[in-house]
Protein backbone atom coordinates (compact mmCIF):
# COMPACT_ATOMS: atom_id res chain seq x y z
CA UNK A 1 0.00 0.00 0.00
CA UNK A 2 1.06 3.66 -0.60
CA UNK A 3 0.61 6.40 1.46
CA UNK A 4 0.97 10.16 0.20
CA UNK A 5 1.78 12.68 3.19
CA UNK A 6 0.93 16.26 2.32
CA UNK A 7 3.00 19.19 4.32
CA UNK A 8 1.51 22.61 4.07
CA UNK A 9 0.28 25.37 6.36
CA UNK A 10 -1.95 28.09 5.66
CA UNK A 11 -1.78 31.61 6.41
CA UNK A 12 -4.44 33.39 8.79
CA UNK A 13 -5.74 36.81 7.04
CA UNK A 14 -8.60 38.57 7.36
CA UNK A 15 -10.28 41.35 5.14
CA UNK A 16 -11.54 44.83 6.43
CA UNK A 17 -13.00 46.59 3.66
CA UNK A 18 -10.12 46.73 0.45
CA UNK A 19 -7.45 45.94 3.21
CA UNK A 20 -5.88 42.73 3.19
CA UNK A 21 -4.04 41.56 6.32
CA UNK A 22 -2.30 38.08 5.82
CA UNK A 23 -0.09 36.96 8.73
CA UNK A 24 3.37 36.29 8.70
CA UNK A 25 3.56 33.01 10.65
CA UNK A 26 2.00 30.46 8.23
CA UNK A 27 0.52 27.99 10.59
CA UNK A 28 -2.03 28.54 13.54
CA UNK A 29 0.13 30.95 15.11
CA UNK A 30 -1.12 33.43 13.22
CA UNK A 31 -4.82 33.37 14.15
CA UNK A 32 -3.52 34.70 16.83
CA UNK A 33 -2.59 38.30 16.01
CA UNK A 34 -5.73 40.45 15.92
CA UNK A 35 -6.15 44.12 14.63
CA UNK A 36 -8.48 47.06 15.40
CA UNK A 37 -9.47 50.11 13.62
CA UNK A 38 -10.07 53.15 15.99
CA UNK A 39 -11.15 56.59 15.11
CA UNK A 40 -8.48 58.24 17.66
CA UNK A 41 -5.44 60.70 17.07
CA UNK A 42 -4.22 63.46 15.16
CA UNK A 43 -6.53 63.92 11.78
CA UNK A 44 -5.62 62.93 8.66
CA UNK A 45 -2.50 60.84 10.44
CA UNK A 46 -2.36 56.77 10.54
CA UNK A 47 -0.64 55.77 13.67
CA UNK A 48 0.29 52.38 14.48
CA UNK A 49 0.70 50.28 17.46
CA UNK A 50 1.48 46.98 18.61
CA UNK A 51 1.01 44.88 22.02
CA UNK A 52 2.30 41.54 21.96
CA UNK A 53 0.35 40.24 19.35
CA UNK A 54 -2.63 42.84 18.86
CA UNK A 55 -2.72 45.91 15.87
CA UNK A 56 -4.29 48.98 16.68
CA UNK A 57 -4.77 51.32 13.97
CA UNK A 58 -5.79 55.23 14.88
CA UNK A 59 -7.35 56.72 11.40
CA UNK A 60 -8.44 59.69 13.82
CA UNK A 61 -11.87 61.33 14.41
CA UNK A 62 -13.15 62.32 11.28
CA UNK A 63 -11.01 61.85 8.07
CA UNK A 64 -11.27 58.80 6.64
CA UNK A 65 -8.41 56.85 5.65
CA UNK A 66 -8.21 54.24 2.61
CA UNK A 67 -6.75 50.94 2.93
CA UNK A 68 -3.84 52.01 1.12
CA UNK A 69 -2.81 54.48 3.20
CA UNK A 70 -3.68 51.86 6.32
CA UNK A 71 -1.74 49.67 4.61
CA UNK A 72 1.33 51.51 4.31
CA UNK A 73 1.50 52.45 7.52
CA UNK A 74 0.58 49.33 8.97
CA UNK A 75 3.98 47.98 6.93
CA UNK A 76 6.32 50.67 8.04
CA UNK A 77 5.68 49.66 11.66
CA UNK A 78 8.41 46.43 12.34
CA UNK A 79 6.37 45.27 15.40
CA UNK A 80 3.65 45.31 13.06
CA UNK A 81 5.37 44.01 10.06
CA UNK A 82 6.24 41.09 11.92
CA UNK A 83 2.81 40.17 12.45
CA UNK A 84 1.25 40.68 9.27
CA UNK A 85 1.81 41.87 5.84
CA UNK A 86 -1.20 44.41 4.86
CA UNK A 87 -2.31 44.98 1.44
CA UNK A 88 -4.77 47.71 0.46
CA UNK A 89 -6.81 48.77 -2.88
CA UNK A 90 -9.39 50.13 -4.45
CA UNK A 91 -11.11 53.99 -3.46
CA UNK A 92 -13.63 53.29 -0.89
CA UNK A 93 -12.31 54.90 2.71
CA UNK A 94 -12.94 52.92 6.10
CA UNK A 95 -15.35 55.52 7.70
CA UNK A 96 -15.52 53.69 11.06
CA UNK A 97 -13.73 52.09 14.04
CA UNK A 98 -13.45 48.24 13.49
CA UNK A 99 -13.75 46.04 16.44
CA UNK A 100 -11.14 44.24 17.59
CA UNK A 101 -11.09 41.20 14.92
CA UNK A 102 -8.38 37.97 14.98
CA UNK A 103 -6.98 36.90 11.92
CA UNK A 104 -7.85 33.65 10.58
CA UNK A 105 -7.98 30.36 9.00
CA UNK A 106 -4.54 29.65 9.78
CA UNK A 107 -3.31 25.99 9.69
CA UNK A 108 -0.64 23.13 9.62
CA UNK A 109 -1.14 20.55 7.26
CA UNK A 110 0.21 16.94 7.69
Amino acid sequence: MKMIYFNGSAAAKVVIGELTLTAKNATAQGNLVSITIAEAGDESTVAVTVSGNDITVNIGTSDDQHANGIAAAMNGVAASLALCTAVGGGTTAITAAVAKTQLVGGETYF
